[in-house]
């Protein structure tokens, strides 16, 4: 696949995808620090319930569930790295926990301090330190670093001995890969190469989390192939309104796409290996 003339190429090994020629760390690190753009999704104030309701919550479910299955208890602590905007965090702090998170996009450190008095740090995750967490998060963050498994490693290095890590990243062997990589189309979401530098395989996420110390234990198949295909057809069509009268076939395309596992998302619960 080539985004924007840019080629991604695949390790023969465990099939994970990445840009050849990737930009340094520092110039990702300027971009995502900087650029409000990055940031619009996280910062918006109309959308803040809508969030909580739909896309926090069931995630806050699904860690606390699995994290209370093997402990018997819920977890008490939480780090969140690359937070946003702060929402999962503020929903976990609403559960009672203690909730620390790393971002770097200024705009968002800004947006969680007014909307929800959290302060986020700034400082490196990598090189942070601190107190043993029960539950750290990478809610799409590893497709965005040069070296995704330092991340993974400085993860093991923060949990406690029953602690978990939960990871979500974009699958790119899914549907909404091969519609984005058709001739003519363009860019909506999901492979961007000037951010998005690693694409994952189940097998590619699993293999670095093992590698790394850790055993999965869990998996949570999702994704937006549906509304992906919608939009590159109102595109191709250069017809705005055909997304609108496709919409409704949306989540019954895409329940399809996530139960037979060719969606573009994935969510890896794993535990540590020691």
């Amino acid at each position: 696949l080539a985004v924007f003339g840019v080629p991604y190429v695949r390790c023969s090994r465990c099939g994970h995808v990445g840009v050849g020629a990737r930009p340094q760390p520092e110039v990702l690190d300027e971009i995502f620090a900087e650029s409000e753009t990055h940031s619009s999704t996280y910062i918006d104030r109309s959308a803040i319930e809508t969030r909580m309701t739909q896309i926090i919550a069931p995630k806050l479910d699904w860690c606390v569930g699995l994290f209370q299955e093997r402990n018997r208890r819920p977890p008490r602590s939480v780090v969140d790295v690359g937070a946003g905007g702060g929402h999962f965090l503020a929903g976990a702090a609403r559960r009672g926990m203690e909730a620390e998170g790393f971002e770097k996009s200024r705009a968002s450190r800004a947006f969680a301090r007014e909307a929800f008095e959290l302060e986020l740090r700034e400082d490196d995750f990598l090189s942070a330190g601190g107190t043993p967490v029960d539950l750290i998060t990478f809610w799409g963050l590893l497709e965005y670093v040069a070296q995704p498994r330092d991340f993974i490693a400085a993860a093991l290095r923060r949990l406690t001995f029953d602690g978990m890590l939960v990871v979500e990243v974009p699958r790119v062997d899914s549907l909404g890969t091969l519609v984005q990589g058709m001739e003519g189309a363009v860019v909506a979401r999901h492979m961007d190469p000037t951010t998005h530098v690693n694409g994952f395989t189940d097998a590619s996420l699993c293999t670095a989390l093992a590698e790394e110390g850790f055993i999965p234990v869990a998996a949570w198949y999702f994704g937006m192939d549906a509304y992906e295909t919608c939009v590159q057809a109102a595109l191709r069509a250069d017809a705005p309104r055909l997304f609108e009268a496709l919409a409704d076939f949306i989540p019954v395309i895409q329940q399809a796409l996530d139960r037979g596992r060719q969606c573009d998302d994935i969510i890896i619960a794993a535990v540590p290996a020691r």
